[in-house]
C-alpha cells in the first residue's frame, strides 16, 4: 500500500470516527431517560419525575392487595397527557400472554376500576399488558 492510499485510509477512517461519534451523541440525547423505582418483587418505571408520589403509591397499592408474587414483577407508568395515564403490566416471556384468560382480563378490569376509583381520583389510567419493549400484547386472536 503506498503512501496515499495510507493517508486516504486514515483520513476515511477519522471521519467514520466523527460520524459515529456524532450518532452515539445524538441517539443518547434523544432517548428519554426512565426512573424506576425498585421495591421487594416489584421495579415501576416512569419517565416524568413528578409522577415518583403516584409510583409509590401504586407500589403500596401492590403490597397491601397482595399483588405480588415469588417472580419479580415490572410494570411501567406512561403518563400520556394531564388526566390519562397507562400502567404497562410488563411479561417477562411472549408466552405469558398465551396463559391469560378471561377471567384473568375480568380481575385486570377490576383492578383497573379499583385503581381510577382509589389513586387516580381526578384522572385515568388504562391497564395495558406490554412485552418488554413496552409494545402492547394481543390479548385474544
Amino acid at each position: 500500500m503506498c503512501i496515499n492510499e495510507k493517508n486516504d485510509l486514515l483520513r476515511f477512517l477519522f471521519q467514520l470516527k466523527k460520524i459515529f461519534f456524532l450518532f452515539f451523541i445524538l441517539l443518547g440525547c434523544s432517548q428519554n431517560e426512565d426512573f424506576v423505582f425498585k421495591t421487594e418483587g416489584i421495579s415501576i418505571f416512569y419517565s416524568d419525575k413528578n409522577d415518583s408520589i403516584k409510583v409509590h403509591q401504586i407500589a403500596d397499592y401492590w403490597k397491601k392487595n397482595n399483588l405480588t408474587s415469588s417472580k419479580h414483577q415490572y410494570i411501567r407508568l406512561y403518563h400520556q397527557s394531564d388526566s390519562l395515564y397507562h400502567l404497562q403490566l410488563i411479561l417477562n416471556k411472549d408466552e405469558d400472554v398465551k396463559d391469560l384468560t378471561y377471567k384473568d382480563l375480568s380481575l385486570i378490569q377490576d383492578l383497573e376500576n379499583d385503581l381510577n376509583k382509589h389513586l387516580f381520583v381526578g384522572s385515568t389510567v388504562k391497564i395495558k399488558i406490554t412485552d418488554k419493549s413496552f409494545n402492547e400484547l394481543k390479548l385474544f386472536n
